[in-house]
């Protein structure tokens, strides 16, 4: 009896953690839903090889590839030497570092 407890146990704790995203579940349009500047737009599109980005940051437009590892997103961009990082915070929200490390903005997943 107390086996079986203990293995009960352990299905709940496994069936309870969280998975991590895949690049299908992250690929759509993020925006900045905050009236401060500056506005961001952020498209990923999934292809049959990479994850594809779109940045639109205050009127400017970038491409460029992004990774996903875990929760982390890495977005190499075809015009900058450093990528951009970000932090999924769930399936709808997106925090995402932009030019100094103290510009964190938070994007949301639209429908």
């Amino acid at each position: 009896m107390r086996r079986l407890l203990i293995l009960t146990a352990l299905i709940a704790v496994a069936c309870n953690r969280p998975v991590a995203p895949r690049a299908d579940d992250i690929a759509g349009n993020w925006l900045k839903l905050e009236k401060s500047m500056p506005p961001v737009d952020l498209m990923l599109t999934r292809t049959s090889s990479e994850l594809r980005a779109r940045l639109r940051l205050s009127g400017r437009e970038t491409f460029g590839v992004a990774t996903l590892d875990g929760t982390h997103l890495r977005i190499k961009l075809d015009d900058q030497t450093e990528p951009l990082v970000g932090e999924l915070v769930s399936n709808t929200e997106l925090t995402l570092k932009i030019g100094a490390p103290a510009d964190e903005q938070r994007l949301h997943k639209q429908q």
